[in-house]
């Protein structure tokens, strides 16, 4: 069978100047995502979506994500290139990330090397993911559903064009993360435009993902999409969610009591800790914003320079209010050396230092003091964090 004949069997229908492949590259509850090219063979991804299974809260989504990436043009964020609708169908034709999203990398990243990625590769993940929210929110954009299914790998070395004698599902599975992969943020239909002074309402998000002040119903602006930049480095750095649960209640319910998913022994780096503690905190005001985000070590450090420990999680841990503390992930976990008690109610104590001098302490060498009681702490904790 000759190529135009392959070509032939693989089309499906032409919408446009585009013609759909028979090439499943994603489904979902709002329809599917098919393969498909332009007259000039350059490739797409067609997101598919029956009228019939459009409610009125689906199609606001689907004009808002029409409304919000066609104002949108950055590396890291998934391009709409067209949008119709036909009788009984809407059709949206995207950029197509020939790597898949990185939930399913990671996953069979994990099965292949049989753990968790590193942390060159995660700082290369995140630098990238932080640089299109960061021009989302500089452009008054707020996503609201920040998840590693919604950030989608392009080998940016591979052809953009179609060739039918190409298998694109199966081409996808096995390869690595080099500097020829662009990470791009995908999936906009909960996005919303929200002025630095506003505050949005609306409910919505993945579980998992979920900021503690959308759980609560609280009102909420863009610091909730730097929680979930915190809670998918989370994921890429531990393999697991932070919070966890076997129905979405209880998700909530461990979000709401600061009940975290923690693995017992951890070989991290002080930067990616202070990188998290800094996102995951459960105050908005407290979390890192873009100045802090922009020059944190994880960012702005080369990973061979990263400093790197041994820790295990403390044994009968004094309770602990995760929710009040600003450097939890340092009271949850010890270097591998003491489990003195005195010396961890200590700790906890020195929690008390506020969340600015915290973060100071994650970016500078030495941190000076007003009073001696104070500088006695901070010395305590630089030796940890720095």
């Amino acid at each position: 069978m000759n190529s135009d004949e392959n070509n032939n069997q693989n089309m499906i229908k032409t919408i446009g100047n585009y013609t759909l492949c028979n090439t499943l590259l994603g489904k979902g509850s709002f329809g599917k995502v098919l393969l498909s090219y332009d007259n000039n063979k350059k490739l797409c991804a067609t997101k598919i979506m029956p009228s019939s299974q459009v409610g009125p809260e689906n199609k606001k989504h689907l004009l808002n994500e029409v409304n919000i990436v066609s104002k949108i043009k950055h590396k890291n964020i998934i391009k709409l290139y067209y949008c119709t609708k036909t009788k009984n169908t809407f059709y949206l034709m995207l950029e197509y990330a020939n790597r898949g999203d990185i939930a399913t990398y990671i996953k069979n990243y994990r099965q292949k090397y049989k753990s968790t990625l590193p942390e060159d590769k995660i700082q290369f993940i995140i630098k990238q993911v932080v640089e299109g929210i960061h021009y989302m929110h500089d452009h008054d954009i707020i996503h609201r559903d920040i998840k590693l299914n919604n950030i989608f790998l392009h080998d940016i070395n591979q052809s953009i064009f179609y060739d039918p004698k190409t298998n694109y599902a199966v081409e996808n599975l096995d390869f690595e993360i080099t500097n020829n992969i662009r990470v791009k943020i995908g999936d906009l239909g909960l996005s919303k435009f929200l002025d630095k002074s506003d505050q949005a309402s609306t409910i919505c998000g993945t579980p998992p993902n979920m900021a503690p002040e959308l759980v609560d119903s609280k009102s909420y602006n863009n610091k909730a999409d730097l929680w979930s930049l915190g809670t998918i480095t989370y994921q890429l750095l531990f393999g697991i969610n932070p919070f966890n649960g076997r129905e979405n209640d209880e998700v909530y319910k461990n979000i709401r009591n600061g009940v975290y998913n923690l693995p017992k022994k951890l070989q991290v780096s002080k930067e990616i800790l202070t990188f998290l503690n800094g996102l995951l905190q459960f105050n908005p005001e407290k979390r890192l914003d873009w100045d802090d985000i922009v020059r944190h070590p994880f960012i702005v450090r080369k990973p061979s320079e990263f400093h790197y420990l041994n820790l295990q999680q403390i044994e009968d841990l004094p309770s602990v209010d995760t929710k009040k503390m600003d450097n939890f992930l340092w009271v949850m976990y010890e270097e591998l050396l003491s489990t003195n008690k005195k010396e961890l109610e200590d700790k906890i104590e020195l929690d008390k230092i506020t969340t600015e001098k915290i973060q100071s302490l994650s970016f500078t060498e030495n941190i000076e003091s007003k009073n001696n009681k104070n500088n006695d702490s901070i010395n305590k904790i630089s030796n940890t964090i720095i």
